[in-house]
């Protein structure tokens, strides 16, 4: 059910920090609660392939945090 409705939701994708003049950026990607880590990756996976697509001459890097669960 968590995909269902993950793959209804746009994400938001900011800029968090740059380097060298804007030559390597971060970007941050705020998850939802519920969501589990494959259905958010999943679905990210369009926006952040075509922010890559229209930045290909600088670095990126993306980092994943989450909260893990028992």
């Amino acid at each position: 059910m968590a995909k269902e409705v993950a793959s209804k939701i746009q994400y938001e994708i900011r800029e968090t920090n740059s380097a060298i003049k804007k030559f390597t950026n971060q970007y941050t990607i705020d998850g939802i609660d519920g969501i589990d880590v494959m259905s958010f990756l999943n679905d990210v996976q369009p926006q952040v392939t075509d922010l890559m697509s229209k930045h290909s001459q600088k670095k990126i890097n993306f980092i994943l945090t989450c909260t893990m669960e028992k």
